[in-house]
């Protein structure tokens, strides 16, 4: 079964549940700006969506709890033992996969159109879920890697945002042997305007605190994806092709 949620519903779902923490994380990045007014209006809307696709049981004119399938699926998103998180961005907005593990049990959750709207479905086979998000492409040299400093590479973010493509085609093409791959990353580079995706790989322990988090950037390319790995000891940043089962390796 799939669930589609907006926000605002998401949101009541986690506060029916006594999740205030959440509710208000996801209302602090949406509809930060709104007035308490309008989004007591959404709330009310809200309301009338979880009725409407039958995730909602009203009790009586002041209580209303939610269905004890649906419930479990936000204990999971809540409680998961793992969950990796997949972000790129499309037309400048991001899109979100995450999928959550616990007790051999894996769930999906895309959020789309700027955290707008929510897409949450229980899969099988979540590897293959994240090749139809992340557009998978061979690697034309699996082996390649393109070490910059950290700072370099801020600098080339900054590059990209200002759209200065001459400066960020030098930058490849003095400094990676390849010259049809150097020619690749800066048109990649370029058509960021210096926003990039991520992964993060995030572990929890049994009183579900931060036990480990792994991080990437991804930038999603014309012929191939690349994925940029931070050594925080070296400070430098390591530009690959990316690869999902390298990446997923668990």
């Amino acid at each position: 079964m799939i669930h589609q949620l907006s926000a605002e519903e998401l949101i009541l779902s986690f506060v029916l549940i006594d999740e205030y923490d959440a509710a208000k994380l996801l209302k602090d990045e949406i509809y930060e700006e709104e007035t308490e007014e309008v989004f007591n209006i959404r709330l009310d809307s809200a309301m009338n969506g979880l009725l409407a696709k039958d995730l909602l049981i009203v009790i009586d004119d002041e209580t209303a709890e939610l269905k004890e399938d649906y419930v479990k699926v936000l204990e999971l998103m809540l409680r998961a033992d793992k969950v990796v998180r997949f972000s790129l961005i499309e037309n400048e907005k991001e899109a979100v996969r995450a999928i959550y593990f616990k007790d051999n049990k894996s769930l999906l959750h895309d959020s789309v159109q700027g955290g707008i709207a929510h897409r949450i479905r229980y899969v099988k086979d979540w590897k293959e879920w994240y090749k139809t998000f992340v557009d998978e492409k061979d690697p034309e040299s699996a082996s390649f890697r393109f070490v910059l400093p950290e700072r370099e590479f801020e600098n080339l973010l900054e590059l990209c945002r200002e759209e200065e493509m001459p400066h960020i085609h030098q930058l490849f093409q003095t400094n990676v042997k390849d010259k049809n791959i150097a020619a690749q990353l800066a048109k990649d580079f370029a058509a960021t305007k210096g926003m990039l995706g991520s992964i993060f790989i995030t572990d929890y322990d049994s009183s579900h605190t931060v036990d480990k988090v792994v991080s990437y950037l991804v930038l999603q390319g014309s012929e191939q994806n690349w994925l940029i790995d931070y050594d925080e000891k070296k400070q430098e940043m390591t530009i690959k092709p990316l690869q999902i089962e390298r990446v997923f390796n668990f």
